[in-house]
């Protein structure tokens, strides 16, 4: 069993903090829109202390001190992990970011109702589904759940294969993982670029976006990159063009 679909069986037991949200959801779609009515790209800058895939963040940083020393007209919204086993995360960090008033995407394995309102009571305005692991039918399920409380939900792929599954969802944005989950490596599929394309609604490409990959991604028609790992190094600044 790979590490993700470990994190997905251990959601049936998980326990998750009781948040009181502090302000109403934000738009993270209206967000990226009004960036993409100056011809421009949006960004959802992430925060994370690790990840399986090898990155360790070396310092002692909060979230929200990141995101308020980061911030630019760019940046769209703000991308938390919060799941503590592999990723060194915390719903204290989502929590926090709210003071920013900026639409914040939980970043955790959602698979049921509970952890959406977990979410949603921490302060996440997006909830993030993997088609990769879950089935249309709880796709579909999830999404509702999330919709009916105000969120904003993110469906990602990284499957050629999944996107038919997803890309009748009404509402969402449609996002492409460059990382393949199960073998946590980079693997950019020009055929699932190409169908991520195609969708007409709000559409992202996440992962392992660094300098020279922006430029050349930057050309493409989608509306938002997710950007963690090379932001948070310093590579790859919030203001590049």
């Amino acid at each position: 069993m790979g590490i993700v679909d470990q994190l997905y069986f251990r959601n049936e037991k998980r326990s998750i903090p009781e948040y009181s949200r502090t302000r109403d959801p934000v738009s993270m779609i209206g967000a990226v829109r009004k960036v993409n009515m100056e011809s421009r790209k949006a960004i959802v800058a992430e925060f994370k202390r690790g990840s399986p895939s090898g990155f360790d963040l070396g310092r002692d940083e909060m979230p929200v001190d990141y995101f308020e020393r980061i911030q630019s007209e760019l940046i769209a919204g703000f991308s938390v992990l919060t799941q503590p086993d592999f990723f060194l995360g915390d719903f204290a960090d989502l929590s926090g970011v709210q003071s920013l008033n900026v639409p914040i995407l939980a970043k955790d394995f959602v698979g049921t109702r509970h952890m959406i309102e977990g979410c949603f009571n921490a302060g996440a305005d997006v909830i993030l589904l993997i088609s990769d692991f879950l089935n249309p039918p709880e796709i579909r399920e999830l999404a509702d759940n999330a919709l009916e409380l105000g969120m904003e939900v993110l469906i990602e792929f990284h499957d050629p294969g999944r996107f038919p599954e997803i890309a009748e969802t009404d509402g969402v944005i449609l996002a492409y993982n460059r990382r393949n989950l199960r073998t946590m490596k980079i693997e950019e599929e020009i055929k699932a670029v190409n169908l991520l394309l195609s969708y007409e609604g709000i559409k992202f490409i996440e992962s392992g976006i660094g300098k020279a990959d922006f430029a050349r991604l930057n050309k493409l028609d989608c509306n938002a990159f997710l950007i963690g790992q090379s932001m948070l190094e310093g590579e790859l600044l919030p203001g590049v063009a």
